[in-house]
């Protein structure tokens, strides 16, 4: 199984194909800062661009109003949220401690699932110089592992605030992702459970808030 269907399979949740493609498009392209904080998203513009109908795009916006990645502003329209450095922050604090908690309790894997981790791994290796592609299979291996974890309050709370995942992006290169990515599957391949969920938070990490708030800084005034 390679990364797209990894992605398909996550992203669907009871959502039909046109619903599940707007959804996976309209949040790549705010991960990748092709949406920026404060864009209106015109409806007729996105649904064009997509090639579907506005039924299915009202409901990718509505899920990803829930998930925390668009407002819906009454009379205005929808908008990509902004959220303030402090927010930023103190969401990925957050995901500092659960996110290796998670990864701790993916204590379940079959054979299939290490070698879908591993075909995951394979596609990174491949996109390391692109850094849109690596986001996306950035962003499929993560959540990945939070929906294999036995931690399922976790990986809920975490997959509410999935936008907090493009804090990564602003700390961690590619190769030093991948390097980490390959040493957190290792461990769960030799069942150091615990060893993962340290991995997992050292790379989460990548540095330290006032790293994080540097990068910020360099984004806001770049």
């Amino acid at each position: 199984m390679n990364t797209k269907q990894v992605m398909d399979n996550m992203e669907s949740y009871g959502f039909d194909d046109l619903n599940t493609k707007a959804y996976k498009k309209i949040c790549s392209m705010i991960r990748r800062g092709e949406l920026k904080p404060g864009q209106k998203l015109v409806q007729e513009d996105l649904a064009g661009e997509l090639g579907i109908s506005r039924t299915p795009l009202l409901q990718a916006l509505n899920r990803l109003s829930s998930n925390h990645y668009v407002e819906n502003i009454p009379r205005r329209g929808a908008f990509v949220r902004v959220y303030s450095d402090e927010e930023i922050v103190s969401l990925f604090e957050i995901r500092s401690m659960l996110e290796p908690m998670a990864t701790s309790g993916c204590t379940s894997f079959s054979p299939a699932d290490f070698s879908t981790l591993d075909g995951m791994l394979a596609d990174q290796k491949t996109s390391v110089e692109d850094p849109d592609a690596f986001d996306d299979t950035d962003f499929s291996f993560h959540m990945f592992l939070l929906e294999h974890s036995s931690e399922t309050i976790v990986y809920e709370m975490l997959r509410a605030f999935s936008v907090l995942f493009v804090t990564e992006r602003l700390l961690c290169e590619p190769e030093k992702s991948l390097a980490d990515h390959e040493a957190i599957v290792e461990a769960l391949k030799e069942k150091d459970f615990q060893g993962a969920g340290e991995r997992m938070s050292f790379h989460i990490k990548c540095g330290s808030k006032n790293q994080l708030m540097r990068a910020l800084e360099e984004k806001r005034n770049g």
